[in-house]
């Protein structure tokens, strides 16, 4: 054995039970914040679910598994918010318990256990426990091929290599951000020099051919769509610019003490500190997997920019090197105090509204983060009346989060959601898959009803020159006293010269307050 992987059996019973009791526990916890308090469908969030309906190997703006797991959650126990984020519930306590894993095998139970915690209670995963996103797979493939790699170089058996490599390529499938993992391999085994003969062996080459053969499919789909993903990735990086971001990168840097906790990064920069000065396998694995993924997203954020969540990786072999560094050095409780505070932050993130009711603050505009989130279950129930009752043959928008809000709260009507599309930019996926333009509109025959739905009170020109508008119907939510929500329902006919309108009576249609 290479590492510390020998400890007494007793020690590791315990601490292996404490751990998974508390990961347990959290789980449950949050499962039952999110049943009994949780938020409609974020843009994202409906987005994600569309893309469900129809398994592919790729999709607009990310590879396929975000859809793929929302479809198996959803085919399991149905299409409501819980269910749609239910992947996310099962993911990030499975992250957890691999990270335990890993710190196990590096530096024993107790290490396991502050590590575990430590990713366990970071705010990025409090927070994205209750949301369903594409990091929750990323991380969970990420700790997955870490502890594969971990335990491949410590017991060069072949079948770890390609099990990391099965890894790796779903963690691709999950992420582009998955790339940048065989670079941290490869950084440490040539850096290293007790696991440099790795490179001259065929296992780690075979687990990279594997991650790439799974990840093929996705690369075709990108071929036959105009590499449509790869493109907006590089369009949200902003990459561009040709001019060095600096207020980007000092955002994104801050961003970190949010993404990880403030006391938990202090201790995580001097952990980092430690592991430089100190060497050993176990540190020298935690910056492998750490470092460049900090620094890469770093470059990109002072070149364009990045969102605080892109590295989000990096705190899986992060955590690891935290509760390694905790124990060994001796400071478990400096990072209990961590630990605390980020369980405070985790309770104000899920008790947001009725603490700022205990402390008689109304909720506002300036002061809710989660306004944008609130109020499109209202909307759902004012669409599916106005279908029910008008029966459109179409639903249409422009906007990608009217028309992800619309497929969602239609469920079993999303077919009906259709893009107006009426020049040749591809700007989201309903125009890749579901939309409509001038064209396709000359082609219809008789006459078709549609409802357009709108920021704005007045159907773009391109529509009106060929569909005929019927009448304006107004939907106002009210989030806040100084929020609401206008949202415009046009109604339209598509019709050709001769066809006769049959006009349905609105005036008994429930309007929303």
């Amino acid at each position: 054995m290479m590492f510390s992987g020998d400890f007494p059996a007793k020690d590791r019973r315990f601490w292996t039970g404490l751990t998974v009791t508390l990961i347990v526990a959290v789980a449950l916890f949050r499962l039952w914040v999110e049943a009994t308090r949780g938020l409609p469908l974020y843009i994202d969030e409906a987005y994600y679910w569309y893309w469900s309906r129809q398994p592919d190997w790729g999709y607009f703006s990310k590879p396929p598994v975000i859809a793929w797991l929302i479809w198996l959650t959803t085919s399991f126990c149905g299409d409501g918010p819980l269910c749609v984020r239910l992947a996310s519930q099962l993911l990030y306590p499975s992250t957890a318990l691999l990270v335990y894993l890993v710190a196990l095998r590096l530096a024993g139970g107790r290490a396991g256990f502050f590590a575990a915690m430590a990713f366990m209670l970071m705010p990025a995963v409090s927070l994205g426990s209750m949301v369903i996103s594409t990091d929750a797979a990323l991380l969970f493939f990420w700790a997955l091929a870490l502890y594969l790699f971990v335990r491949a170089i410590d017991t060069e058996d072949w079948r770890y290599w390609l099990a990391a490599g099965i890894a790796c390529g779903f963690g691709l499938l999950s992420k582009y951000t998955m790339v940048i993992f065989p670079l941290s391999v490869l950084l440490f085994l040539a850096t290293q020099l007790r696991y440099r003969y790795w490179l001259r062996r065929w296992e780690p080459w075979l687990a990279a051919a594997i991650a790439l053969l799974i990840f093929l499919p996705n690369m075709v789909w990108n071929f036959h769509h105009h590499f449509a993903t790869l493109a907006h990735t590089a369009h949200i990086s902003n990459l561009a610019s040709h001019r060095l971001h600096w207020s980007e990168l000092a955002e994104f840097v801050s961003g970190q003490t949010v993404v990880f906790g403030p006391l938990l990064t202090i201790l995580l920069v001097l952990a980092a500190i430690s592991a430089w000065r100190q060497g050993g396998t176990a540190c020298r694995i935690g910056l492998a997997f750490m470092g460049p993924m900090l620094l890469v997203i770093m470059f990109q954020a002072l070149l364009g920019r990045a969102n605080a969540n892109w590295a989000a990786p990096a705190y899986v072999s992060a955590a690891a090197l935290v509760g390694i560094w905790a124990v060994v050095r001796r400071h478990p409780a400096w990072l209990t105090a961590a630990l605390a505070l980020n369980l405070s932050l985790m309770g104000i993130m899920y008790f947001y509204e009725p603490m700022a009711a205990l402390a008689d603050v109304k909720l506002t505009a300036a002061n809710d983060p989660y306004k944008r989130a609130r109020g499109w279950d209202r909307f759902g129930e004012a669409i599916q009346q106005y279908d029910k009752r008008l029966k459109p043959r179409w639903w249409l928008a422009q906007d990608r989060e009217l028309l992800s809000q619309l497929a969602y709260q239609l469920r079993d009507g999303w077919p009906k959601v259709r893009a107006w599309h009426p020049d040749e930019g591809i700007h989201h996926h309903f125009d890749l898959v579901a939309s409509l333009g001038i064209h396709d509109m000359e082609q219809i025959t008789g006459a078709q009803s549609l409802i357009y739905v709108s920021w704005s009170s007045e159907p773009p020109e391109s529509l009106k020159k060929v569909a005929r508008p019927v009448e304006t119907m107004l939907l106002q939510i009210s989030i806040h006293e100084d929020y609401r929500r206008l949202i415009y329902l046009h109604r339209m006919y598509v019709m050709q010269a001769g066809a006769e309108i049959a006009r349905s009576r609105v005036d008994d249609v429930p309007r929303l307050p």
